[in-house]
């Protein structure tokens, strides 16, 4: 399967990249938000790895349990399967997953070479306003202050989110996909600086010979 980084920001909506890691480079997608946010957060409850009883989603941890938090105070996202199938809900993490494994099988079977591609489209497709804007008015709708967590759920069910809901969702996808045997490789959320845009959130695939998009 070819390796691949999928990213999507609010200035080039969703793409596709897929460069090779040089040697004693470091690739694309670093983790320096991350960073940021970790450094920000002793200032608020923090203990073990933990912030408000959920360990913090890193470049090299599992998505689904955790919460993603901010370089600078914004609202922090939960990714938790046991809550991914709402009652009445239309849009949610399941359908979403279930769309994507639906595009990735042919012939009756799941094709690993199809997978990337799945989750892109059904990720890329689904979220129709990708502006800070729309996640500022559903913010304020759910009550969702600086450090306030929130189901990444809300903003599936939305439509709406910017790069950090768009990584996650394919994130929180792709590892589901690890999960139930479908794929092989690993699976992260990548955030870092992108000059002249400002912070991005990247989802990253790492194949189980462990080569890095």
């Amino acid at each position: 399967m070819t390796p691949a980084l999928l990213t999507s920001s609010p200035a080039r909506h969703a793409t596709n990249a897929t460069s090779p890691r040089s040697e004693g480079r470091e690739d694309s997608a670093n983790w320096e938000r991350t960073r940021r946010a970790e450094e920000r957060l002793p200032a608020i409850p923090l203990a073990d790895g933990m912030f408000k009883g959920r360990p913090i989603i890193h470049r090299d941890s599992r998505i689904d349990g955790g919460v993603c938090v901010g370089a600078s105070d914004r609202e922090a996202i939960v990714v938790d399967w046991r809550h991914a199938n709402r009652p009445g809900l239309t849009h949610t993490l399941q359908t979403l997953y279930d769309t994507a494994v639906e595009r990735a099988t042919d012939d009756g079977r799941f094709r690993r070479k199809l997978a990337l591609k799945a989750v892109f489209d059904t990720v890329k497709e689904h979220f129709t306003d990708l502006t800070p804007e729309g996640v500022d008015r559903l913010n304020q709708r759910l009550c969702a202050g600086p450090d306030q967590k929130v189901h990444l759920q809300c903003y599936i069910a939305a439509r709406t989110g910017v790069c950090r809901h768009v990584a996650l969702t394919c994130a929180a996808i792709l590892e589901r996909m690890v999960d139930n045997g479908l794929l092989f490789g690993t699976v992260s959320n990548d955030r870092n600086t992108m000059p002249g845009q400002g912070g991005h959130a990247w989802c990253r695939y790492t194949t189980s010979s462990g080569t890095v998009g």
